[in-house]
Formats: structure tokens, C-alpha cells, sequence
């Protein structure tokens, strides 16, 4: 009996006035919660932070299917710094921000999508439609720019 009371006394000390009643070693109570510590950005950092090229996960490089590289979009990056790339249906336009952000370290300043539906063709009596997508119009920040012909 005596240990039971010096191990309470002693889990009260190390607690402190403001902690929980303590629990007795034997007993068979829950333990008591912990206070979940609120995280807050700071000025400065990792959240904050500017995106660097090569800092995207796998789901990121996923999203962006491929660039769309045709006369009207080349024109558009040249003129107007807009990059357009094929993207999944169910894409949102700030996954698409952050992925574009993550993966070609630059800043977005907006993001626009188009649903592209699919054509209707004909092979002799039978109708069939080809497969629509998802195309998204990324305008990157003056002074930044992608080079999505790199591979080329």
C-alpha cells in the first residue's frame, strides 16, 4: 500500500497542479490524453517557403499527365506565359497549382481548366465517341519560366 501512495505522489510531482488526476499503477482506468500541440507556420519556413524544382512526390507527377504542345500553346507560353497540360477528370485547379509548383519550381499565378469532350465517329452503321480529357491553362509568373520542350 505504502508503494502505491509514493507512486502516486511521485507521478504528481513530475505532473505538476495543472496536469490531469493522476492514475494509480494498478488501476485499470484509460490513460489520460494528451493536449495535441497546435503547429503554426512561421515567417520562414518550409510551408512558407518558396517551391524548389524537384521537391513533388509521386501523386504530383501523376497529375500532370503530359504538356500539350501545339502551335496555339506555344504561342501562348511565348506571349502570354501560359503552359497547358493534359490532366486527369478529377484534377482540382490547386492540386494542379501545386504540382505544377512542386515539380517545375516556379510560382502560379492562376490556373484554368477546360473539360474537352470527346468527338463523335462513325464506322459504317455503328456510333462511337473517342475519349474526352481534361486540359489545364497554368499562367506562371512574370520572370519565371518552364521549358516543357526540354525533352524534345
Amino acid at each position: 500500500m505504502a508503494e502505491k501512495e509514493s507512486k502516486k505522489v511521485a507521478i504528481e510531482e513530475t505532473q505538476g497542479a495543472s496536469a490531469a488526476p493522476a492514475i494509480e499503477a494498478g488501476s485499470k482506468g484509460a490513460a489520460p490524453r494528451k493536449a495535441a500541440a497546435k503547429k503554426t507556420a512561421k515567417k520562414g519556413s518550409a510551408q512558407n517557403a518558396a517551391p524548389t524544382k524537384g521537391s513533388a512526390n509521386v501523386g504530383q507527377y501523376a497529375l500532370l499527365k503530359r504538356p500539350i504542345i501545339t502551335e496555339k500553346t506555344a504561342m501562348l507560353s511565348v506571349d502570354r506565359d501560359r503552359v497547358v497540360f493534359k490532366v486527369p477528370h478529377e484534377a482540382t485547379k490547386t492540386e494542379i497549382r501545386k504540382a505544377v509548383e512542386a515539380i517545375y519550381g516556379v510560382q502560379v499565378a492562376k490556373v484554368r481548366t477546360a473539360n474537352i469532350l470527346g468527338k463523335v465517329k462513325r464506322a459504317g452503321s455503328s456510333i462511337g465517341r473517342r475519349q474526352g480529357y481534361k486540359k489545364a491553362y497554368v499562367t506562371i509568373k512574370k520572370g519565371q519560366t518552364i521549358d516543357v520542350v526540354e525533352g524534345l
